[in-house]
């Protein structure tokens, strides 16, 4: 009878990557480090989820806009956190560092702050003073926020795959230039990733990409 009828039920898991275009006209470098950050935490990490769900297909909707950001920063291309990052700390103008104190704690405090010790200290030297200026902090609390600002943003499954990260991650503290130089080209690295696995998948059949 109809009691007995199984109901079967198509569902399609589409997950946006919609990101704006954050480039300004004037120097080609993004306003935000959003496309940047998720690229190296969710994006790639998306496909990984499939191997372990081999019956899921999964539908992405990635617009030109974020392609095209992408392509970028696999290349040379900057936000102005992350070409703030591989600047010497001794050529910070006191904006430069009014902008990292206002915006390189931009982190989910209970996951990815909290959990790395310096990083937590520097953020509550940050927010537990009201009175707190720019002259309050170092040149090397200035890089040490910068790097650790980058390095939390990773997903962990690149903690196990790039050894420079578990490295840093035991540094803890006292990061120089050359450290902050090296996180961003891994970002790189990682970043030119993405779009051939993209492909890769979506050739194999095992998820469908939307660019609209």
């Amino acid at each position: 009878g109809i009691n007995n009828m199984q109901k079967q039920f198509s569902i399609a898991f589409v997950w946006h990557f919609h990101q704006p275009n954050y480039r300004t006209q004037k120097d080609g470098i993004r306003l935000m480090p959003w496309a940047r950050l998720h690229a190296i935490k969710d994006y790639l990490d998306m496909l990984v989820i499939i191997d372990k769900f081999p019956n899921i297909k999964l539908n992405f909707s990635i617009i030109p806009a974020l392609i095209d950001t992408i392509e970028d920063y696999a290349k040379d291309g900057h936000d102005i956190h992350s070409k703030m990052t591989v600047t010497p700390v001794e050529e910070l103008s006191d904006d430069d560092k009014l902008y990292i104190l206002n915006y390189f704690f931009d982190a989910n405090y209970e996951t990815l702050i909290s959990k790395n010790p310096r990083f937590n200290e520097l953020y509550l030297k940050r927010y537990n003073n009201s009175e707190i200026n720019i002259n309050d902090f170092s040149l090397q609390d200035y890089s040490d926020i910068m790097l650790l600002f980058n390095l939390v943003w990773f997903d962990p499954l690149w903690f196990d795959k790039y050894p420079l990260l578990r490295e840093l991650e035991k540094k803890g503290k006292g990061y120089t230039l050359e450290d902050r130089q090296k996180l961003i080209e891994l970002n790189r690295i990682i970043i030119r990733q993405i779009l051939p696995a993209f492909k890769k998948y979506q050739d194999e059949g095992r998820i469908e990409i939307i660019t609209g």
